[in-house]
């Protein structure tokens, strides 16, 4: 199973692309600035697909962030 980092989640090509690899059955992390309409999304990818997600809200322009996000994926989530 292939697990994707989908950056831009919450909305527009982002949100269109975790749709489209979640109904090919694969995990994902979703990544963007608003927490809410990322748990929105995921909730919505798991009733539908059944597919496995991790939200990480973080803004991708903050290097620092995204690095500690990154570095702080649980152990079933870093493959």
């Amino acid at each position: 199973m292939k697990t994707i980092l989908i950056t831009g989640a919450s909305s527009g090509i982002g949100e269109a692309c975790a749709r489209k690899f979640a109904s090919q059955g694969a995990r994902l992390i979703l990544n963007a600035r608003s927490t809410d309409k990322l748990r929105d999304l995921a909730d919505e990818l798991r009733e539908k697909y059944g597919t496995e997600c991790y939200v990480m809200p973080f803004d991708v322009r903050d290097h620092e962030s995204a690095a500690a996000a990154l570095g702080a994926l649980p152990e079933e989530w870093k493959s």
